[in-house]
């Protein structure tokens, strides 16, 4: 008697474990199609979009980041995203996107990227990616405006 409960208290846990691993799997299979789908929708578009870590640590940058700059993604992810930046730009917005990531709020500033062929562009930096603003706003001008030697 106490072996066919033991039997089937093994069977049930089997069975349970087996329940779970499909579930598991298909949260799994959920979760990779998200991501597909974000980076889809992200690497359709023109922002320069970045996924990072609550510490600010760059994952993932997007298409539109490579083609800007040239970097290729592993140089980017590898903490090279801050070369593309103006010198002066760089230190304020390693501190900014580091913040911003902990906290969730952004006090961005308008900084400066370069782009592969040594023109600038002018962003806008909000939590998870750099938005590219020249053709949405001009920012460009102001940009120069604000930084030039009073």
């Amino acid at each position: 008697m106490q072996w066919q409960l033991a039997s089937q208290a093994l069977v049930m846990r089997r069975d349970l474990i087996t329940r779970t691993l499909t579930v598991r799997s298909g949260y799994e299979q959920a979760l990779a199609d998200s991501e597909w789908h974000y980076r889809a929708l992200a690497n359709a578009g023109r922002a320069l979009v970045f996924t990072s870590d609550a510490q600010g640590q760059n994952l993932w940058c997007n298409d539109a980041w490579m083609r800007l700059t040239g970097q290729t993604r592993e140089h980017a992810v590898a903490g090279g995203w801050v070369d593309a930046l103006h010198p002066d730009d760089r230190d304020i917005l390693r501190g900014q996107w580091q913040r911003a990531a902990r906290s969730g709020h952004s006090d961005s500033q308008v900084v400066r990227v370069r782009r592969s062929d040594g023109s600038l562009l002018a962003c806008d930096p909000i939590p998870g990616f750099l938005l590219d603003m020249v053709d949405a706003g001009g920012l460009m001008p102001q940009l120069k405006q604000r930084l030039e030697p009073r």
